[in-house]
């Protein structure tokens, strides 16, 4: 598993120390950076599917999965600015959520899927109509 995936679990582990670094950082400097209104480009979408695209070609599918990981921890982040977003609006900044989705994230790796496919809808449907601000 390491051989072969070892693209996906460094990419992973470089975009999780990016994005903590950028977390951290945004509560030392005067600019706030508005994490719930995080928006990845609507590419990001069609990068995936070409991903697992590569994933079922067989000559291509050590390369597609990689790729399809690595595209999902990054939608991720997206379907955590969807949280955010959701417990600021509707729970008056509840922290708790946001605590309790990465715990479960850790314990359940399904959980994370599905909040990766949250981030992964809304970058096709704009569930937050973040566009219309």
């Amino acid at each position: 598993i390491m051989i072969d995936y070892h693209l996906a679990i460094w990419s992973v582990t470089m975009i999780f120390a990016v994005y903590l670094g950028a977390l951290f950082l945004a509560r030392r400097i005067a600019v706030k950076w508005r994490h719930h209104y995080l928006r990845l480009p609507g590419s990001i979408a069609y990068i995936f599917i070409l991903a697992l695209i590569l994933a079922i070609v067989p000559g291509t599918r050590l390369f597609g999965l990689n790729s399809v990981i690595i595209v999902l921890v990054i939608l991720l982040l997206q379907g955590l600015a969807i949280i955010d977003y959701w417990s600021k609006k509707h729970l008056k900044n509840s922290r708790f959520i946001m605590l309790a989705t990465v715990i479960l994230m850790f314990v359940n790796v399904f959980f994370a899927l599905l909040v990766s496919l949250l981030g992964l809808f809304d970058n096709w449907l704009d569930i937050r109509k973040i566009n219309h601000i």
